[in-house]
C-alpha cells in the first residue's frame, strides 16, 4: 500500500498544506523545528487516530483556530484507493472520522486500513524506558493488524477502570464484595483474549527479529525477544486461562480491595529483550540498544507483510542522525518496495546512491517545497 496524497489544514504549524508523495523514498528535510516531524505525525495519526508524541489531540490544533483536518488518499496493491479524514474540534474536543466520504461510528473502525511501522528517536529508549512504553509499542502493533484486539483491549481498560473503583468502594461498603466476581470474570474474559494475541505475536516477532539481529550485528549478537506475563506459560484455550485469571483475582482480592487495585493481568505485563543470553535493560550499550530496535522495526514489517500480503508504510523520523554508516546502509538495503518517510535536516548523499525513486521535500516554516 502507499499513501498518495495528503491534506493539512490547521494541523500543528500547517494551516493549509497539499502534497503528493512518491511510491519510493519521501525525503523531508529542513532546519529544526520547521515541521517535519509533524508531516510523520499526520500520516501516523490517519493510521490510528492518536499522535506518537501527545495523548492530547488539542496539541496537534494549530494556535487560534478552531478545528484541525488532516484527510489522506491510501492506494492498495489491489488498486483499491480510500480516502482517510479526521477532523478534530477544539470545541468539543472529539474526532470525526470519514472513510470515503462515509462516517464512521467509532476511531476502532480505522484500524486495518493503513499499515505502518514508524520509527523516531524515542523508539531507542524502547529498551531501556518502563514497560509501558513497550506495552504500546505491542499493542499499536497488534490494533493495526487485528482490528479486534482493539476492541478487546479498550473493554478491558474500561472493565479494570470499574473494577478498581469498586476495590476502593468496597473498603466502604463491605456488602459490595458479592459483585466483585462480576468483575472479574469479565475482566478475565478479555485478558486472556489479549494475553494469547500478545503471546502469538512476540513470539513470532522474536524469530525474525533474531534473523535480522544476527545480519545487523555481524552474526555476534543472539536477540532474544519474550513476552513477560504471570500466565505465559498457558496453552492458546481463551476458556481455560480466563479461569486460571479469575481463580488469580480471588486469590489476590484481599490484597486488591486493601490497595484499591488490581495487581495481574495484560496491564502489568512486559516484553523483555535478552542478548547473548542477558536482559539488554542494564547492560546494553547505545549501539546494542539502536541494532536491537532497528531489528524489532524491520521484524514488525515482515509480520505485516506475510499477514496481509501488502507492505506497509514506513516512517523513520530523525532515526539516522542516531546510527551509524553500517546500520543506515543495511537500512537503506531494505527499502526496496517500501514506501517510506524520512526526515532530516539536510539531503543524506547515501539515499541517492542507494535508491532509485526518492523524492526530495524541503520544509520551512510550515510550507512543503517539492526539490
Amino acid at each position: 500500500m502507499i499513501i498518495d496524497t495528503l491534506k493539512l489544514k490547521n494541523f500543528r504549524n500547517y494551516s493549509d498544506a497539499f502534497v503528493r508523495f512518491s511510491k519510493g523514498v519521501n525525503y523531508i528535510y529542513g532546519l529544526n523545528a520547521q515541521g517535519k516531524t509533524n508531516i510523520l505525525e499526520s500520516l501516523f495519526f490517519c493510521g490510528c487516530a492518536r499522535s506518537h508524541r501527545t495523548n492530547k489531540d488539542i496539541n496537534m490544533l494549530m494556535e487560534d483556530t478552531e478545528e484541525f483536518l488532516v484527510k489522506i488518499s491510501v492506494e492498495y496493491d489491489s488498486g483499491i484507493k480510500k480516502d482517510i479524514q479526521i477532523i478534530y474540534s477544539g470545541n468539543t474536543k472529539k474526532k470525526e472520522l470519514k472513510i470515503n466520504e462515509n462516517r464512521q461510528q467509532t476511531i476502532g473502525d480505522l484500524f486495518g486500513k493503513l499499515q505502518m511501522v514508524f520509527f523516531s528517536p524515542e523508539d531507542l529508549m524502547l529498551i531501556k524506558e518502563g514497560p509501558a512504553v513497550r506495552r504500546r509499542q505491542i499493542d499499536i502493533a497488534l490494533s493495526q493488524l487485528k482490528p479486534s484486539y482493539f476492541h478487546d483491549l479498550s473493554r478491558y481498560y474500561k472493565i479494570l477502570a470499574h473494577k478498581n473503583n469498586l476495590l476502593k468502594e468496597i473498603k466502604k461498603k463491605p456488602n459490595l464484595m458479592q459483585t466483585l466476581d462480576v468483575w472479574n470474570e469479565n475482566l478475565a474474559s478479555y485478558a486472556s483474549r489479549i494475553i494469547i494475541k500478545r503471546k502469538g505475536y512476540i513470539e513470532e516477532l522474536a524469530a525474525i527479529a533474531k534473523t535480522k539481529h544476527l545480519i545487523i550485528s555481524e552474526d555476534m549478537e543472539d536477540l532474544d525477544i519474550r513476552y513477560s506475563c504471570m500466565f505465559f506459560d498457558v496453552d492458546d484455550d481463551e476458556k481455560k486461562l480466563a479461569l486460571k485469571i479469575t481463580d488469580k483475582y480471588k486469590e489476590n482480592s484481599e490484597k486488591e480491595i486493601i490497595n484499591g487495585t488490581t495487581f495481574i493481568g495484560p496491564h502489568r505485563d512486559d516484553i523483555i529483550f535478552n542478548i547473548n543470553g542477558k536482559e539488554a535493560k542494564g547492560l546494553a550499550s547505545q549501539g546494542q540498544q539502536r541494532s536491537v530496535v532497528l531489528s524489532f522495526k524491520m521484524a514488525q514489517l515482515q509480520i505485516i507483510k506475510d499477514q496481509i500480503n501488502e507492505m506497509p508504510v514506513l516512517l523513520l523520523d530523525d532515526v539516522f542522525s542516531e546510527l551509524d554508516e553500517r546500520r543506515r546502509r543495511y537500512v537503506y538495503d531494505n527499502l526496496q518496495g517500501i514506501q517510506t518517510f524520512i526526515t532530516g535536516t539536510e539531503q543524506d548523499t547515501m539515499i541517492k546512491d542507494k535508491l532509485r525513486e526518492v523524492k526530495f521535500f524541503q520544509i520551512d516554516k510550515g510550507s512543503i517545497r517539492e526539490q
